[in-house]
């Protein structure tokens, strides 16, 4: 199913001028403007960062080449987070390739160059993805590389997060509210933040990583929470909902 797309960056700032209670008939104050978008910006890296439940998976298909086994990460996809790298052939079936360190990829051949088969491994080279045996983009067109999106620049009212919005609005309105000194104590807000973040963890799924343990056996690091007891399993307690430090 579809995922509904996040808050644009001008949704963002609209939502959050509302519930700071600076919106007056649809216009900003133009110095508030900016420090509002700049602290969207600092609170989408943030919580890309510390309550990576939040996080978005993207898939990039990209064209394959023949006899070509070098090819270039996309930029927005963040490298060695719940990378699963597969190859799709010309009826549209797709065939996952498995990292092995063990491989020795850079020697990998096939024993006859003109009988191509299907690639089956991969390693990460600096910034680039090796595959091997080498492809034949007759009958396999396309490389399809599926992870976590790196943090959105936000920085054209258009631009949209690649984490969850509501998070992004929350978390901003706590802070405006701090720092222009605006509706009070902010314990109450912090509380539903707190709970907001808590619910979105336990409702995590395919399109929210959750990163402690393995999706796939050969595959990086992932954790599909709540199938993993968390009284069993060991984890990285900064990777839990914050408390008033944020």
């Amino acid at each position: 199913m579809t995922q509904p797309l996040e808050p644009t960056l001008a949704e963002l700032r609209n939502s959050i001028a509302i519930r700071v209670g600076l919106a007056t008939g649809g216009t900003l104050p133009q110095r508030i403007q900016p420090q509002i978008d700049e602290e969207i910006r600092r609170a989408n890296n943030d919580l890309w960062h510390r309550s990576v439940w939040l996080r978005r998976l993207v898939i990039l298909d990209q064209p394959l080449v023949t006899n070509v086994s070098d090819y270039d990460v996309p930029a927005e996809v963040f490298l060695g987070q719940s990378m699963d790298v597969r190859v799709v052939d010309s009826r549209g079936r797709q065939f996952s390739l498995i990292y092995d360190d063990l491989v020795d990829i850079d020697n990998f051949t096939v024993p006859n160059p003109s009988n191509l088969s299907t690639p089956k491994y991969f390693r990460i080279i600096n910034d680039v993805l090796r595959i091997k045996p080498y492809p034949d983009a007759t009958a396999f067109p396309t490389l399809r590389i599926e992870g976590i999106a790196r943090p959105a620049k936000l920085v054209a009212d258009a631009d949209r997060p690649n984490i969850d919005g509501e998070a992004i609005v929350q978390l901003v309105t706590i802070r405006l509210n701090q720092r222009l000194g605006l509706n009070g104590d902010q314990g109450d807000n912090i509380g539903s933040f707190k709970a907001y973040l808590i619910g979105v963890r336990n409702a995590v799924s395919e399109t929210r990583s959750y990163v402690v343990a393995s999706r796939r056996l050969d595959g990086p690091a992932y954790w599909d929470y709540p199938t993993v007891d968390a009284a069993t399993t060991p984890f990285f307690s900064a990777w839990n909902p914050p408390g008033v430090g944020w």
